[in-house]
C-alpha cells in the first residue's frame, strides 16, 4: 500500500486537513498561473462561405444508393441539378 503525505513550501510534513486544502489550493493556483495576455480569436460560427466548386465536388463524389442525410433529398436527384439548380445552392 502506497502512502502519499503533503508538504507545504518548507519541506514540513502537513497534517491538518485544513492546512492540507490550503497548500493544495496554493499550489493549483501556482500551476495554472498565466500571466499571458488573452489569445486575439475571432470565433465564427458561420465559416466561410461555401464555394460553386465545392458544392460541384461533393454532389459528384457523392456515392448512389446511400442514405440520404436530414435534407432527404437521395444524391442521385442532386446530379441531376444544372448550372442553375447548382447555384442556387450557392
Amino acid at each position: 500500500m502506497r502512502t502519499t503525505v503533503t508538504v507545504n513550501n518548507n519541506n514540513q510534513i502537513v497534517l491538518d486537513s485544513k492546512e492540507k486544502n490550503n497548500v493544495w489550493e496554493k499550489y493549483i493556483k501556482e500551476l495554472f498561473d498565466d500571466d499571458r495576455p488573452p489569445a486575439d480569436v475571432n470565433i465564427s460560427l458561420t465559416g466561410p462561405p461555401i464555394t460553386k466548386d465545392e458544392i460541384e465536388k461533393a454532389i459528384r463524389d457523392a456515392k448512389n444508393n446511400e442514405a440520404v442525410g436530414p435534407d432527404e433529398i437521395p444524391s442521385e436527384i442532386l446530379k441531376l441539378l444544372d448550372e442553375k439548380g447548382i447555384t442556387a445552392l450557392t
